[in-house]
């Protein structure tokens, strides 16, 4: 049964809905009903994401997503970070039957020297395009491009309108240590396989969810995992399965999450690092257990969990060992990877390479896909404009400073309230440091995968259920405005953000009001024996 794209995403709001549901019922009900329930969701979550077995979501990729991370890394000694369009252009220009679309009047165009350099004609780019061709390509390799392009482009039937749309894209941005993992698999595997070097991203995804259910002994996170990425409108594109190495860096932060409930910092720390290195952004994730392991300095609680193998704990512990363990795994795999990376690939690379980054993340560069707290605190509410506007970039520039204070300010209340959390929470909320302080492309919201867990280990918690509840509402929400709005991606992006706002200040709020009243025990106990003391009978 063929169903469209459309009528799958309305489904996802009843779905996330039905999560919302069972979230509240969840006390009230039978462990079994209730796991039995969310199994039900869950099946009908995946039958949906894959459109009800469309034939097409079976076969297809993402030739957009793929020309840019499945070629530049076969081709980065020729293309390197600037001068993939250009090659594009000059091969679709030359192929038999034709430029394939004769719409495309100008792309982006980039440079070593001076990034991005506004949108230039074609035929500027067929220039560059010859120029790139004749100094870094042999014939045999240049006809190899060209053959890997037309595929990707032609046989797979990328439309006209998203080839246009992918030439006034930012361009190709992976690191050099993804890079140095990437390049030997697509040079190692041909373009007519593609599709089976898609699903990579989908084995390392079920390894992680395998790790959650090892190291939380029990299924239900996993299957809130599982029914969240059918909802969610992060995975609406890119999708596992269709393309390539996107979605590793997510899968080893499970992982780092898996083995740190485990007791394994030092190897956790190694899986924190690698992710860090292959998206830059998942290393905020580190600010949680730094958090929590200064307000422990500053602050140390009567007890807290050390995460130490065992689940052994020390009394007032003001240096917490399983952090700087998990502080020595990160910076050894920075350390490694990034050197390997810098004798492969050069220190030019590794330069260039955050040149483009900081050209991608320039306020003007703000587009209608980012999330993140900027974009809420700017937005008004509006159903229009359809998209961002250059108004709505300044004000992100504008409001820098009050927005940074009130960040601050919560991150305070996360490391207040980290103090006697475990080590694999604290590194669960790393998203908020993260939707807080950066602006984001919707897609790699998909990292409130760890929040998943983080609320869905423990159900017997009011703030867990609470949390989990409200994760699943503003999905519920999004997919509403896609199906009932749809195009008008400031309005959805803008209330998302207002959601995610909403999650960080109140579990930010709740996790506080913990820590006082477990401070409030503390007192009470420290002033019991004293009391005992002025009792007790004198000789």
């Amino acid at each position: 049964m063929d169903v469209s794209r459309a009528v799958s995403e309305s489904i996802k709001i009843w779905l996330a809905g039905g999560g919302v549901a069972l979230i509240v019922l969840w006390r009230a009900l039978p462990r079994r009903v209730a796991i039995s329930v969310l199994l039900t969701l869950t099946l009908f979550g995946a039958i949906n994401y894959a459109q009800w077995g469309s034939r097409e979501i079976v076969k297809k990729i993402e030739s957009y997503d793929l020309l840019h991370y499945y070629i530049c890394a076969k081709y980065f000694d020729e293309l390197g970070y600037y001068d993939l369009y250009p090659a594009l252009i000059l091969a679709d220009s030359e192929h038999p039957d034709g430029r394939y679309s004769d719409a495309l009047r100008r792309y982006r165009a980039q440079s070593e020297k001076q990034g991005y350099l506004g949108r230039k004609s074609i035929p500027e780019a067929i220039e560059r395009g010859t120029q790139v061709r004749e100094t870094r390509f042999s014939s045999e390799r240049w006809q190899q491009f060209t053959e890997d392009f037309y595929h990707l482009q032609r046989d797979f039937n990328m439309s006209p309108d998203y080839w246009r749309r992918m030439m006034d894209d930012r361009g190709f941005n992976g690191t050099p240590v993804w890079l140095l993992i990437a390049r030997p698999i697509a040079s190692a595997i041909p373009v007519t396989y593609i599709k089976a070097l898609c699903y990579l991203d989908v084995l390392w995804l079920l390894i992680a969810l395998l790790v959650i259910r090892w190291a939380y002994d029990d299924w239900v996170p996993v299957l809130w995992c599982l029914l969240f990425s059918s909802v969610t409108y992060s995975l609406r594109w890119p999708m596992p399965g269709q393309v390539f190495l996107r979605f590793d860096w997510v899968a080893m932060m499970l992982i780092c999450m898996g083995l740190l409930k485990k007791g394994k910092p030092l190897l956790a720390g190694m899986f924190a690092g690698v992710p860090g290195l292959l998206r830059i952004f998942p290393a905020i994730w580190m600010l949680g257990p730094a958090l929590k392991g200064l307000f422990q300095l500053a602050w140390p609680p009567a007890t807290t969990d050390t995460g130490l193998p065992g689940g052994r704990s020390r009394s007032r512990i003001r240096i917490n060992r399983s952090l700087l363990w998990m502080a020595g795994g990160f910076v050894a795999a920075i350390i490694v990877f990034e050197g390997v990376a810098w004798f492969a690939l050069g220190a030019d690379t590794i330069e260039t390479h955050a040149t483009n980054i900081r050209d991608h993340i320039k306020p003007k560069e703000l587009s209608s896909r980012r999330i993140g707290f900027a974009i809420g605190y700017t937005y008004d509410g509006e159903l229009t404009p359809t998209h961002i506007t250059e108004e709505q970039k300044q004000a992100v520039v504008d409001t820098k400073g009050p927005r940074t204070v009130v960040a601050l300010v919560l991150l305070l209340g996360l490391g207040i309230g980290a103090r006697r959390m475990r080590n694999d929470e604290v590194y669960a909320l790393g998203f908020v440091p993260f939707f807080l302080l950066a602006t984001f492309s919707y897609y790699y919201a998909i990292a409130r995968l760890t929040l998943i867990v983080l609320h869905a280990h423990d159900m017997s918690r009011w703030r867990n259920r609470v949390g989990l509840g409200l994760l699943f509402a503003i999905e519920l929400f999004s997919n509403y405005a896609q199906t009932v709005h749809r195009g008008h991606r400031v309005y959805l992006v803008g209330h998302l953000s207002w959601g995610l706002t909403a999650y960080a200040v109140l579990m930010i709020s709740w996790l506080v009001l913990e820590q006082l009243r477990a401070l409030k025990a503390e007192q009470r106990l420290a002033r019991k024996p004293a009391k005992k003391l002025r009792e007790a009978p004198t000789a």
